[in-house]
């Protein structure tokens, strides 16, 4: 029986359903209640199909409603996928619609992925926690490595946002507290953390050598 995995609300007094076999159902919240569904809800046949919208089989209504979603914000192939099931169109003629799009060119994962790539790079995140929140949005591994192979190389990464935080000034314990803390909730690797740390401490000394300063 599938089982309810992830219960969140939606607009219009409704609730979106995402259960373990990759079903999205979007019910009246006074329904949810009335059945006492919760995430971890095992659902007998019977509730499923008084859950199930009549499954909508038009492919060109299913365009129209892939358009107008598309129109709010570019969405992954998945993505675009999941509201057109939550609407109640069958996967087939939602994957028929969402190809449609893909043609048309509205939903490209390649460039999908790449914009959130530089986004969250401007967040500050590391490669890890962006692969994380890439899959999250339904892409595939290997358009993830694609989008991920443009950044520029983890130490370079890591410097630049030591140096930036540092902001000039020489690492002491509390400032150096401050940054790991900042880089490690953001997703970087300790060690990796601890050695641009390190970096930025020698390069400092160095600096301070030559200008003829002693820390």
């Amino acid at each position: 029986m599938p089982t309810v995995i992830r219960i969140r609300s939606a607009k219009g007094g409704k609730v979106s359903l995402t259960l373990d076999d990759g079903t999205f159902l979007r019910v009246d919240a006074a329904l949810v209640l009335q059945l006492g569904l919760k995430e971890g809800t095992e659902l007998t046949g019977e509730e499923m199909e008084f859950l199930r919208p009549q499954n909508q089989t038009d492919p060109e209504k299913a365009k129209e409603a892939a358009a107008r979603i598309l129109s709010r914000r570019p969405l992954s192939e998945a993505e675009l996928m999941g509201k057109l099931l939550e609407k109640g169109f069958s996967e087939e003629t939602a994957s028929q619609a969402v190809s449609f799009m893909k043609e048309l060119g509205f939903v490209n994962d390649a460039a999908y992925a790449s914009a959130w790539v530089q986004e969250f790079y401007r967040r500050g995140l590391s490669a890890r926690a962006m692969a994380a929140k890439l899959r999250e949005k339904g892409l595939a591994k290997d358009v993830i490595e694609e989008a991920l192979a443009d950044l520029p190389p983890p130490d370079e990464i890591l410097d630049a946002f030591v140096s930036a935080k540092a902001n000039g000034k020489p690492l002491d314990r509390a400032l150096r507290q401050k940054i790991y803390a900042y880089l490690y909730g953001k997703g970087f690797d300790s060690a990796d953390i601890q050695s641009a740390l390190y970096r930025y401490g020698q390069t400092a000394a160095d600096d301070a050598d030559d200008a003829g300063f002693d820390f």
